[in-house]
């Protein structure tokens, strides 16, 4: 790749970036310059080929926090408000006020509170969501934007408690920045009661009780109680790196090896490069391509319509680039993961957003939430609108990228608690599914095997095909099976053989295998779509035959099932006549979402099996083999009575970090595998860990030594 910029090498780039933060201009801990994982991927039907290409992101990619992240959630009705009111009541700019700042005091970073990491002179940089304004009827809303209210209790907070030397409002929006020269596109001045106005400078009339005036009269009031400080505004579509007209792409920085997903560099703003807090400050609402738009997805706020739009005042570029906006969220976290957190929900939007215009509906929350970590911060938010956090793409990716926590194990929520506010959100229909209903996320990550010929799902190609239990790497019918991670839901098998073999494959077909290992015993459904037959299997029984579907799409077939606690066995096996050839499963509820505590894992993470013999005499729990592992080891247990038994495994500072056995079980003697990955499918890191076996009969435990 060539990466000379006008002249200007990355290395000179990443120099004159270093040189600003020596300079004290910023916190920005690192500017790698590394190839990043561009992801080209096109999974039509055309006739030349198309590459395979592995997602970077896994179940073990994932890794397990060394500590919880603290979320505060508070409603309006919250006992620890000193004027609680209902929910669905008008709130007062003190109430409001109120709620903010106790949200940000239960919710501490690593060193304390907000102001401990607010270093005396530092630049903090405080980003609401404000596409678009109030003269812009068509898509402007309640819910739309971030309550100015929470963006003034935020500014108020930072401005009274901490020493921060700067403190700046920056947005981008669709609206052109008043003063700011005419480009292209950018449809004009926009003009509330015959006056050219931008989103700094609108005011937004009885929408928000309270708020007095618009952000710049806020601005100058702050400046004059506090003249310590300075107090200014940054247009993120005008503000680049490092100015607009010498303006230069700066590579994606590389974190927990992972680079760009969907782009190696990006155009992006000082405010977010070179501050030294950002805290980012969005609204609650849904978003047909990433599914929600919070504190992550409010970052494509910080791209410049300059250099971004196409056909109209709006990020187009970023939307077309290979896996669409919502692989680019976690490339523009990237550059300035937030530092904190505060989502304003005081409204939201439901329904097919993210704007009116599109079908989004807004919805009073009075709700406020607050955190440093900003993708657990926003995994509570979406549990809270009623989506699954694990179906949402740009979760998945930030936290790959180590930008925080997802599991919610590790997530302490403060205040009050989820399910006591807990919504069903009307979902959009989410654009990359081509569907008129919401679907959440599919399986992505398969063992396979094959190809066999005959396009023939009765032929049984692999002895007792129902009860397979195949372990990546074994050969069966002549072949290994081959572990793949497919870049989305729909799996490309015509362009994965066609890598493996040189030519496409027709007349044939394909084994894939996955193991659902469920938290408890639910029922859901079986979404399940294929460009031929396909042939579904669940724990050995057969649950779907579909000779020829004609086409693939998404949830084509909804079968209702049966999970028990723990694992289950996944097995399809999908044919091609001729063309394309591609298949998709889903688990979820009637809702569209992963079913709760659901993970896929190719290969299965634990296995317990009963060992031949006289019942044992007594209870008890022997020391793991080997020990230390790397990989496997074995657990022996003996269990004198019938009755529910749990085998668990903890780390170091006590967390729970992977179930082995949580049910009831028979007297006897047991061994039980363990291959150092936790209840998520994510490898856990080097060090002693706590096995516990526990029942009516008494608790023991064991130590074991993980060295990866």
């Amino acid at each position: 790749m060539d990466c000379d910029f006008s002249s200007v090498t990355v290395r000179t780039l990443v120099e004159s970036v270093t040189t600003m933060r020596m300079l004290k201009l910023n916190r920005w801990s690192v500017l790698a310059v590394a190839v990043g994982l561009l992801i080209c991927y096109d999974l039509s039907t055309a006739n030349r080929a198309a590459t395979w290409q592995d997602s970077p992101v896994d179940a073990v990619s994932l890794a397990t926090p060394l500590e919880n992240s603290a979320v505060s959630l508070l409603r309006s009705d919250s006992p620890q408000l000193t004027q609680p009111v209902a929910p669905d009541a008008e709130m007062t700019y003190a109430q409001i006020r109120e709620m903010v700042f106790l949200a940000i005091n239960l919710a501490p970073t690593k060193t304390g509170l907000l102001p401990s990491i607010v270093s005396p002179g530092d630049w903090v940089v405080i980003k609401p969501n404000m596409v678009y304004i109030p003269p812009q009827r068509r898509d402007y809303s309640l819910g739309d934007i971030t309550d100015p209210r929470v963006t003034q209790a935020v500014l108020e907070y930072v401005a009274e408690n901490t020493s921060a030397g700067r403190i700046t409002v920056a947005m981008g929006g669709s609206w052109k920045g008043l003063g700011a020269a005419s480009i292209r596109g950018d449809g004009g001045d926009v003009m509330q009661d015959g006056v050219a106005v931008d989103g700094f400078t609108v005011t937004f009339g009885e929408d928000y009780p309270g708020f007095e005036g618009s952000y710049t009269t806020l601005l100058d009031s702050l400046a004059i109680a506090h003249p310590d400080k300075k107090f200014d505004t940054a247009d993120f579509n005008y503000d680049l790196f490092p100015n607009l007209e010498e303006r230069r792409a700066v590579p994606v920085p590389v974190s927990n090896g992972i680079g760009g997903f969907s782009a190696d560099e990006y155009f992006v703003g000082n405010a977010l490069v070179n501050s030294d807090i950002f805290i980012s400050v969005p609204t609650m609402k849904v978003h047909d391509i990433p599914g929600v738009s919070l504190s992550l997805k409010n970052y494509v706020g910080t791209q410049s319509r300059v250099v971004n739009a196409q056909g109209g005042w709006w990020n187009a570029k970023i939307h077309s680039l290979p896996g669409g906006v919502d692989m680019a969220i976690a490339d523009l976290v990237s550059y300035h993961p937030a530092d904190f957190v505060v989502i304003g929900a005081i409204w939201g939007m439901q329904g097919r957003g993210p704007h009116i215009s599109q079908g989004g509906r807004p919805l009073r929350l009075n709700m406020v939430l607050a955190g440093r970590d900003p993708v657990a911060t926003d995994a509570v938010a979406t549990k809270v609108m009623g989506f699954n956090p694990w179906d949402i793409e740009h979760l998945r990716n930030a936290s790959a990228k180590g930008f925080g926590t997802l599991d919610e194990r590790y997530i302490t929520v403060r205040g009050v608690a989820i399910e006591d506010v807990q919504l069903t959100f009307d979902k959009p229909a989410l654009q990359a599914s081509g569907l008129n209903f919401y679907y959440g996320r599919g399986n992505r990550e398969w063992l396979i095997n094959g190809v066999y010929g005959g396009a023939d799902l009765s032929t049984e190609h692999l002895p007792n095909e129902a009860n397979l239990r195949p372990v990546e790497g074994e050969s069966a019918g002549g072949v290994p099976w081959v572990r793949i991670n497919g870049l989305n839901d729909e799996i490309d098998l015509k362009n994965y053989w066609h890598g493996e073999y040189g030519e496409y494959q027709n007349d044939v077909v394909t084994y894939a295998f996955t193991y659902l290992v469920s938290r408890t015993e639910q029922d859901g459904e079986l979404w399940v779509g294929s460009s031929d037959g396909i042939k579904v299997w669940l724990n050995g029984e057969i649950l779907l035959v579909d000779d020829e579907s004609g086409f693939h799409s998404f949830a084509a077939d909804k079968i209702p099932i049966h999970l028990r606690a723990g694992e289950n066995r996944l097995l399809v096996k999908v044919k091609n006549s001729l063309g394309s050839y591609s298949f998709s499963v889903a688990v979820v509820d009637e809702d569209g979402d992963t079913l709760p505590g659901l993970r896929y894992f190719p290969d299965t993470p634990t296995w317990v099996a009963a060992v031949e013999g006289p019942v044992p005499t007594a209870f008890g729990l022997e020391p793991n083999y080997p020990n230390p592992f790397n990989a496997d080891t074995i657990i022996p247990f003996q269990l004198a009575d019938h009755g529910h038994v749990q085998l668990l495994i903890y780390n170091s500072i006590g967390q729970r970090v992977a179930t082995l056995v949580d049910g009831d079980r028979s007297a006897g003697s047991y061994r039980a595998g363990w291959d150092g990955r936790d209840d998520a499918g994510r490898q856990v890191a080097s060090g002693i860990y706590v096995i516990r076996l526990r029942s009516e009969e008494g608790m023991q435990t064991q130590r074991a030594l993980l060295l990866q």
